[in-house]
């Protein structure tokens, strides 16, 4: 399982994740790891957190996901997505992942994710979000 430690390079998700779910992508050295976390309501009730790696060629890591369902799915060329999917843009690659994620149940992707509450979300990615909305890009 990845860690989710290294430095916060791209939010996906809603400009307020602990608000309306979240997908993170963190830097860790030559790697990254996804994590997502579905819409969650402000109560205490608890969230999944997925945690995932964002491979260089996401249908070759992820070879049991079929591109032609997947792309039909979201309404896109197969062959459009096959290439998304080894794209040097690491935003790109990372939207693959989700599809699959979408498509198929995150659980697919992480058989083990973390159970918390936005409040432990709040802890855990708080400062990485906060810190990665003040950076100029």
């Amino acid at each position: 399982m990845p860690s989710d430690r290294g430095r916060l390079v791209a939010n996906l998700g809603d400009a307020d994740p602990f608000s309306y779910g979240g997908y993170l992508i963190f830097e860790q050295g030559k790697s990254h790891m996804g994590v997502y976390w579905d819409e969650s309501s402000n109560d205490e009730s608890s969230v999944e957190v997925y945690r995932f790696g964002i491979p260089k060629d996401v249908f070759k890591e992820h070879n049991w996901a079929n591109p032609e369902e997947v792309a039909s799915s979201i309404g896109v060329d197969p062959d459009e997505l096959r290439a998304d999917g080894k794209s040097h843009n690491l935003r790109t690659r990372a939207q693959v992942v989700a599809d699959i994620g979408n498509h198929y149940g995150f659980n697919n992707i992480d058989n083990y994710p973390l159970t918390e509450t936005p409040a432990e979300l709040r802890k855990r990615y708080g400062r990485s979000v906060s810190l990665l909305g003040r950076r100029k890009h």
